[in-house]
């Protein structure tokens, strides 16, 4: 602990009591939560559109194995009820 801390608990006969903190999910924005959520290679969506109560996003091929995963967590933290995606598949020629 700081000396500063020190002198001020002193100064206003503060005490340090042990406080356990417990985050849920709703702590955390949909970034973070799909960081820990998608494996190591699999970028978090970029953007994506919110039109009232309808997220647009447009995925890359390798997120779409994670798109129920990253539509979840869209749809519970920022509170949104329906998800669209949209897949570009560019055509080999």
């Amino acid at each position: 602990m700081s000396s500063e801390i020190k002198n001020a608990l002193d100064e206003f006969q503060g005490t340090v009591e042990p406080y356990a903190l417990q985050l849920g999910y709703e702590h955390y924005s949909a970034d973070e939560v799909l960081q820990k959520l998608l494996p190591s290679g699999v970028d978090v969506p970029g953007s994506f559109e919110i039109v009232g109560h309808i997220a647009h996003l447009n995925l890359r091929e390798e997120q779409e194995p994670f798109k129920l995963t990253i539509g979840q967590v869209i749809l519970d933290v920022l509170l949104v009820r329906v998800i669209c995606f949209y897949f570009d598949r560019k055509t080999q020629p």
